[in-house]
């Protein structure tokens, strides 16, 4: 199977860049743009690198989780109640 990594990191980039998007936008907030961006680039480097590490189970959940994490810290990190709200 042939994957073609610019494809690959185009749609991840765009998927995370709306995801993100559309969270802010649904508790009424203005989302900052180059946060949300360096979010989206976070989230496109680790699905690019997930197929190369061999972790299965709960070790692969537990780095999703904290990898989802940071992409809303990166965002959204003034208080600990709308991180918990955001995430």
């Amino acid at each position: 199977m042939v994957i073609y990594l610019e494809y690959a990191i185009i749609d991840n980039l765009v998927i995370n860049w709306l995801l993100l998007w559309f969270v802010f936008r649904t508790v009424k907030q203005t989302p900052p743009k180059f946060r949300i961006f360096l979010s989206a680039l976070l989230g496109t480097g680790a699905a690019l690198l997930m197929p190369l590490l061999n972790y299965t189970g709960i070790a692969a959940f537990l780095i999703k989780l904290f990898i989802g994490a940071a992409m809303v810290f990166i965002v959204q990190n003034k208080t600990l109640a709308r991180f918990a709200v955001f995430f």
